[in-house]
């Protein structure tokens, strides 16, 4: 990821902190020497590392002071996975927003899609916002997920590469 690419990735996450309603915010437990850690997590709810992420790290990882934001991303574009992803994110409020992302990684994809019902589409123009969010990922360049996105600017492809880099160090600290 170029530096141009990192500092349009940030602006990118800070809007999407602002879009509460759309991107679910997972608090912190604690704060690290008082200074709360926000990562920014690139996350699809058809992806199988995102699942494994959210399942078994990510409220492991809240009690070492992090706060998480997930951004909706699309790993690939196919139409089972962006009707899932526009079901998760295009709720009527945040809490069933992240009751859906629950839902996506409990049962996967194929479990969780069958529950997507059409009377329950959002609005043309609320359904333009989240494909948009969806899509952004593939704008700026990004080729896989999870991808995180700390509040730094430094990007790590992977939970494998952000436990090495930033969760590590954290464990350290206590």
């Amino acid at each position: 990821v170029s530096n141009d690419n990192k500092e349009s990735l940030l602006d990118y996450a800070h809007l999407m902190t602002k879009m509460r309603n759309i991107a679910p915010v997972y608090e912190a437990y604690g704060t690290l020497n008082g200074r709360p850690k926000v990562i920014y997590a690139f996350v699809d709810p058809s992806c199988p590392r995102c699942k494994e992420f959210h399942l078994t790290n990510m409220n492991e990882w809240r009690r070492l002071g992090i706060t998480w934001v997930y951004i909706p991303f699309l790993i690939n574009d196919n139409d089972d996975a962006k009707e899932l992803a526009e079901y998760v994110y295009c709720a009527p409020s945040i809490a069933e927003v992240k009751e859906r992302v629950n839902t996506a990684y409990l049962k996967g994809p194929e479990k969780a899609g069958k529950m997507i019902r059409k009377s329950d589409a959002c609005g043309q123009k609320e359904k333009s916002i989240v494909n948009s969010i969806l899509t952004a990922g593939f704008r700026h360049g990004l080729a896989g997920s999870p991808m995180f996105l700390t509040d730094s600017g430094e990007v790590f492809y992977g939970t494998p590469s952000l436990e090495l880099s930033v969760i590590n160090k954290l464990k350290e600290k206590f």
